[in-house]
């Protein structure tokens, strides 16, 4: 962590140099002369720039800490990918056969680990194919998965696809395997491309209001330097703030 510290202040002191000096040199050869004051406004677009990528990081860093498998979940917009949840199978499936009686399945695997069914009574009796109802438990707590209907009450399945049974949490078990199927979550792809673009836009206005470079001029250098900051900073950084954030494995035991 005290290197992350350590990185950041870094990048705070090298882009307050960086805005100070650019500036003075790429006005002066471009424009008349440099803006004036630039004594206070490299170091105000500076710290701005540098607040933001701390916010960033946390964000990161925070998100990694909650799923440890994550990487870059709200990261440089080159690395992001659609963040896809796998839940573990259920070991146990129950189907009701009337109201009071359901029958337990137990998950079981092939020999060569590449198949699995749920059986009743050590492998005698094989899961229906399409149960009426799959009742799971949870925490001491019943969830029901019931099947894809159609307006007639018949099983509702897509051409060329399985049925597919759902619970009230939108969760979803394919026919066959019997198997949670993977949820995509959207909100980490929506917060990445508006901290992506915040990173953008906060590169414009630096460029544009404090450091007072002609709108056109501060748009293609804002996305020269976002691009830069992007590939050369922020993506290393943070894959070091994802690293400490990720549970360290426990040591081997010795024998003494």
């Amino acid at each position: 962590m005290l290197l992350i510290i350590g990185l950041v202040v870094l990048l705070w002191l090298v882009l307050m140099g960086f805005l100070f000096a650019g500036t003075l040199w790429f006005q002066a050869y471009i424009y008349t002369e440099p803006v004036g004051q630039l004594w206070w406004r490299a170091p105000a677009a500076g710290t701005a720039l540098a607040l933001f990528v701390v916010l960033w990081i946390v964000v990161d860093y925070r998100a990694v800490k909650n799923n440890p498998d994550a990487r870059y979940p709200y990261g440089p917009i080159q690395e992001m990918t659609l963040t896809a949840t796998t839940p573990e199978p259920f070991k146990k499936l129950y189907i009701p056969v009337d109201e009071n009686t359901e029958v337990e399945y137990t998950r079981e695997t092939d020999f060569d680990g590449q198949k699995t069914r749920f059986v009743y009574r050590h492998g005698r009796d094989v899961m229906p194919g399409r149960p009426p109802k799959i009742v799971v438990v949870e925490n001491d707590q019943k969830t029901v998965f019931e099947p894809d209907h159609d307006a007639k009450g018949q099983f509702k399945t897509e051409r060329g696809q399985p049925l597919f049974y759902r619970d009230k949490k939108g969760r979803t078990l394919r026919e066959g395997t019997f198997e949670p199927e993977p949820t995509y979550r959207v909100f980490p792809i929506l917060l990445g491309l508006f901290l992506n673009g915040t990173f953008l836009a906060l590169w414009f206005v630096c460029l544009w209001l404090l450091l007072r470079f002609q709108l056109w001029h501060a748009l293609g250098l804002a996305v020269v330097l976002y691009v830069v900051m992007l590939l050369f900073v922020l993506a290393p950084v943070m894959s070091r703030a994802e690293d400490v954030a990720r549970p360290k494995p426990a040591a081997p035991a010795t024998l003494s």
